[in-house]
């Protein structure tokens, strides 16, 4: 039977498969538990050692290998990494890891819808409404299911209170014979999230949210994404969005 591929975030698809996984990995730790020899453990990125440590036998503490200016080490893209263990008995489970910050994370190639944000200006004053306009297209070529976009807002704006233009985009239109502009709207945070129960083929879908400016200074929200909500992993990004607000005039 063919191992699970490990998600980014650590688990295996689906809640179910997740558990069942870790139920296989854990009766395997136990059934191959055995005392290490001693050996040296390297880590490769193409072809070139990049950290090793040598242990000695007996060893249960856990092996672990840190790459000096990892930067320097990792090109873009792909890079072929492989780790290496000696002695003829030494079999153990691993995990590789790499953890890093930008600002926009690179989009999937086949993500099957796009987005688009923009203010309707760079700079305003405080107490100023700003225009955002949020755009959605399915460029799959089929119709879709639930579909999400998660827009980050910087942090010297705010959504109004009362939510009714958000409430409105959300109701049904022609006496209900026809949805709403968004299906349904929450917050988090510095996120507005905008969901759409279905996405027809080649649909185009543009959301209209006026923000308040509330805070003097220079801000930049969190990289905004859309994807499929069942399929998570496939997300496309966009960057950030900035906004300077001016203190109001007296």
């Amino acid at each position: 039977m063919d191992r699970p591929a490990a998600r980014g975030y650590g688990g295996f698809g689906s809640t179910q498969s997740t558990i069942l996984a870790l139920k296989a990995l854990i009766a395997y730790a136990r059934a191959n538990k055995k005392t290490a020899e001693g050996g040296e453990l390297r880590l490769y990125v193409d072809d070139k050692v990049v950290a090793q440590k040598t242990f000695e036998a007996g060893t249960q503490d856990v092996l672990a290998l840190a790459v000096a200016d990892a930067e320097k080490v990792l090109k873009p893209g792909k890079n072929d990494v492989r780790v290496e263990i000696t002695g003829d008995k030494n079999v153990f489970p691993c995990t590789l890891s790499w953890s890093y910050r930008t600002q926009v994370p690179v989009s999937a190639a086949n993500a099957p819808v796009r987005l688009t944000t923009a203010l309707d200006r760079a700079a305003a004053a405080e107490g100023d409404s700003v225009r955002l306009t949020v755009k959605v297209e399915n460029v799959s070529g089929q119709g879709q299911g639930m579909t999400v976009a998660v827009v980050g807002l910087p942090a010297g704006l705010i959504l109004p209170p009362d939510y009714k233009q958000l409430k409105q985009h959300a109701e049904l239109r022609d006496d209900g014979n026809k949805p709403g502009l968004i299906s349904h709207f929450e917050t988090r945070g510095r996120e507005l999230v905008l969901y759409w129960r279905d996405l027809a083929p080649g649909a185009k879908i543009e959301v209209p949210v006026d923000l308040i400016c509330r805070v003097p200074g220079e801000y930049r929200g969190p990289a905004s994404r859309a994807y499929l909500y069942y399929n998570a992993d496939v997300k496309h990004w966009v960057d950030p969005l900035s906004m300077a607000i001016k203190v109001k005039a007296e």
